[in-house]
């Protein structure tokens, strides 16, 4: 829970940010993706969450990442 917390604050429809595989994987045991766009997530928590995909859209936004240096050519 911890490592939730010190993730800042986003709306997802106006921003992104880099996907946590470890948090996800560790948090999400299960997931049922239903034909209306529902999604049903079983969280090892003991909680059931459940979103839409009702904007598809709005995932398609670039993720943040940081910046590569530049190499310098000779």
């Amino acid at each position: 829970m911890n490592e939730l917390e010190d993730i800042p604050e986003f709306d997802p429809l106006k921003h992104r940010i880099a996907f946590r595989a470890d948090i996800f994987e560790r948090l999400v045991e299960s997931g049922t993706i239903h034909p209306d766009g529902r999604i049903v997530y079983k969280l090892s928590t003991g909680i059931e969450w459940e979103c839409y995909l009702e904007n598809k859209l709005a995932y398609k936004l670039k993720v943040k990442r940081p910046r590569r240096k530049r190499s310098k050519a000779k």
